[in-house]
Order: C-alpha cells, then structure tokens, then sequence
C-alpha cells in the first residue's frame, strides 16, 4: 500500500513539472541603447506571444519550452534576436540603424535630420518593375506624387504628372520641374539600372533655389557615379509580356444589321437589310460579300514582349572614380502585321542602345572635376496610316467602322477595303 501511494505522489510530481514546462518560464530584462539609456515601446515578440517596454525599458514575457529566442525591434534600431536557453535576460542592446541619405538640391542630408517635405525613393527598387518609362513606375511609390500614364504605345508610355495635385491652373502646365543630375532633362527612357536615387521635392523649404519654377515641386533624379575600391561588374537582363487590360467587346454583324433596321424603321424608312443578308453575316456563308469582322481580334495581339539588358561597371581610387553603363531595351507592339502585304515592320515597335558613362576625378583637395557622357540611339517602327493623333487614331477608327463594312482579304489573299 505504501509502496503505490509513493508511486502516486511521484506520478503527481512529474505531471506537475510537465505542465510547468508547457506553460513556460517567465523571463525579465531591459532594453537599452548604445548609451545605457532605457528605450520604451521596444516591441519583444516571443513564440507568438508579445509586449512592449515601459517607459523605464522594462518587460516581461513567458517563453515557452523550444522556442526561447526573444526578437527585440525598435524603430530607429536594429533589431536583435536573444537566446534565453537556461537564463533569464538581463539587458538587450539596441544599436541604432544606419539612416539612409538622401540628396537634395544643394545638400545630402539624413534622412531623420530632414525638416523639408520631400519623399525618395532607392533606385534598386525599380530596377526590376516593367517598363520602359521610368516615370511611370513611380505612381503609389511616392508620398504626394500622381502619375497617371496615358499612353502605351511602345517608346512613348507618356503621363501626366503633379505634385499634390494641380497648383496652376488655364493653359499653364502644372507639370513639375525634373532634374537629371542638377539639369533639366527628358527621363521618358532613362535606363532603370543608371538610377540612383529619386526625389520629390514638395514644399517652398525645399524648392527655394527654384523660386516660381519650382511652383509645381520638383523631381530631382541622381544617376549612380563610382565609387571607391575594386571594379564591379553587373549584369542584367529581364523579359516582360505585355497585355491589354481588357479589349472592347463590339457588335457582331448581324446584330449591327438588325439593329439598323430597328433604327430605319424607327425614323420611317424602310430596313436596309435583308433576312437572307442578316442570316449570312450570322453563319459566316459568305466571308467576302458578306463579312462579320472583329477588327481588336484581327489586328491587336493578345501579349506583347519587352525585354531589356544592361552592363554596369565601377569603380574608382583616391584619384578617380568611374561608372559605366550600356544598355539594350526592345519593345514589341501588338499590332498584327502581314509580311506578304509589306517590305518593312508596320507594327509600333521601339528598339533602343543608350550608353552612360561618367567620372569624377580629383585633381586636389579643393578641386574635383566631373565628367558625364549620356548617347542614345533609337529606333522605332509605325504603321502606314500612323498620324499625330498616333495609333489611338487607328482604334478611333475601328470602333467607329461596322463589323459588316468590308472583308478584312478578299478572294485573293490581298487587302480589303482598298
């Protein structure tokens, strides 16, 4: 008898140390900066469990058996991972986190020094965003920056742009003043892997310099320069695919035919078309005389490819530092072309070799000279009725044509509607 109570109690023991380590130990520390100086609202984050410090950096947290490393994180700090194995914490070490610099008009300040409303933006985080207007790819990047792209076409991709909206109004343009390197420049088909850095410059503090050109803000784009130490050597090369949102749904033929003799008979005329000519266009009998287009299918493919290659060099010593880089971007459009009709590419196609190269080379220590070198070849392909209203004027043009107006070939093979 004695003996089973003795193993009763042992068996109680051992449960009750079973569900002490389920339910976990608590562990107490403080966190503190570089200095010894208490940091409160560090967030301690454990097994899904969390809490803050207190204003004297303080906290408490249970840890569970098999996950005992605490995560410490503080805006403004590195974050720290904390093993807890067989101690309790005593004081965690946050070192503050490197703040990223930003270049302004005539200064590089940090960018928790910065008192002036401006937003940027790493060019590293647009190198691999589709593309080829640089621009663009900016819309819902930047605080109070809105771009809105109203073309497609390969090689032009243009938008309107503004800074918190539109400031000036009549036949003034409110687009905002963009500087290439401290110069005014086009940056429609700036190459993604020259960017450094990109700035919008959105109040009076920070556009001053530019006084009433600086009205609608400015953005202010640095390209990458050398930098000190052995050459690197980047490579880059990326595909896209390209497809329309969604092309308009338009009337069959037939349809087009019964309707226009609702219309006809609705103003007191008499229908137009025949039962035998609607029923044509609905089975397809008679594709010449009788023709049911759908002019998006016809011409405009469903995808379209991009692609793009870049080559990158830098590097640079006490005397000299230097950047190279050569890029290739091609860009296919969707129109459908027929070789047999044409001896040259009638698509809107965009092919461009650009080449940037710069160096800076410090000739004393209160003289540094810069050089920059910028060439661009392009070439792009149109099709033979592209006019100035572009190839939106070739679309105006088949949303207002009838399915029925003409076969798009005839008989031959050749051209309809000659």
């Amino acid at each position: 008898m004695e003996t089973k109570f003795a193993l009763f109690l042992l068996w109680l023991l051992f449960l009750a140390a079973g569900n002490s380590n389920a339910a976990g130990k608590k562990v107490e520390g403080v966190v503190v900066d570089g200095n010894l100086v208490q940091i409160s609202g560090a967030l301690i984050t454990c097994s899904g469990e969390q809490t803050v410090t207190d204003a004297f950096g303080r906290f408490e947290i249970i840890v569970k058996a098999g996950n005992e490393q605490l995560a410490v994180s503080k805006e403004g700090f590195q974050s720290a991972i904390v093993n807890t194995s067989g101690l309790a914490v005593d004081t965690v070490i946050l070192n503050p986190a490197t703040q990223e610099r930003v270049r302004l008009l005539n200064q590089v300040k940090k960018a928790g020094e910065i008192s002036e409303a401006v937003s940027f933006i790493k060019g590293s985080k647009m190198e691999n965003l589709p593309g080829t207007n640089r621009l663009n790819q900016l819309s819902g990047r930047l605080p109070g920056l809105l771009v809105m792209q109203t073309d497609g076409q390969p090689g032009w991709e243009n938008n309107l742009i503004s800074v918190r909206g539109r400031s000036i109004f009549g036949t003034m343009s409110s687009e905002p003043t963009i500087l290439l390197d401290g110069h005014e420049a086009d940056l429609t088909q700036l190459d993604a892997y020259d960017i450094e850095s990109i700035t919008v410059l959105k109040d009076a503090a920070a556009t001053a310099m530019y006084g009433l050109r600086a009205a609608n803000g400015i953005i202010l784009v640095n390209t990458k320069r050398g930098e000190k130490g052995k050459v690197k050597v980047s490579l880059n090369s990326q595909t896209a695919v390209s497809m329309p949102v969604k092309f308009p749904e338009m009337l069959d033929a037939a349809s087009y035919a019964e309707l226009y003799n609702e219309a006809a008979v609705n103003d007191g005329l008499s229908p137009v078309y025949s039962n035998a000519a609607i029923q044509a266009y609905r089975n397809g009998s008679d594709p010449v005389g009788y023709p049911n287009n759908d002019y998006f299918n016809d011409y405009f493919s469903k995808s379209s490819v991009q692609t793009r290659n870049n080559l990158n060099l830098l590097g640079g010593d006490d005397f000299a530092l230097y950047h190279v880089s050569l890029g290739h971007t091609s860009n296919n459009g969707l129109l459908k072309t027929v070789d047999s009709e044409n001896k040259y590419n009638t698509n809107t196609t965009y092919e461009t070799f650009n080449i940037h190269a710069n160096v800076d080379i410090k000739v004393n220590d209160r003289l540094t000279v810069f050089a920059d070198i910028k060439a661009k070849k392009e070439k792009r392909t149109l099709p033979g009725a592209y006019n100035s209203s572009g190839v939106s004027g070739i679309i105006e043009d088949m949303l207002a044509t009838p399915s029925n107006a003409y076969p798009v070939f005839l008989a031959n093979d050749s051209l309809g509607g000659n």
